[in-house]
């Protein structure tokens, strides 16, 4: 009798210990956070001649982040040779 309780005793750990290793869940895996620079595609004129006339010309450059939750705060700073561009205006999108 002695050796059927062990027995069970036995059975009962490894179906406990079998039973904890499946409890515990994976982690969720994403994909990571990825900030993107989307320009507008601009034609500023022919490099070779200089013949067409580019200034005061326009364009929009789009900043976009994916996959994010919970975002808490942004700082984002673009940098350009003010020779060539001058800033006229932005505009936030938050959702």
């Amino acid at each position: 009798m002695n050796k059927k309780i062990v027995k069970a005793f036995s059975l009962l750990i490894i179906a406990l210990m079998l039973a904890s290793v499946l409890a515990f869940a994976s982690p969720a895996k994403a994909d990571p956070t990825t900030v993107e620079i989307v320009p507008n595609f601009q034609e500023f004129g022919d490099p070779i001649d200089h013949d067409d006339d580019v200034i005061g010309t326009h364009f929009t450059v789009d900043i976009v982040i994916n996959d994010v939750s919970d975002l808490y705060g942004l700082d984002i700073q673009i940098g350009w040779d003010t020779n060539w561009i001058r800033y006229v205006s932005h505009t936030k999108k938050i959702p």
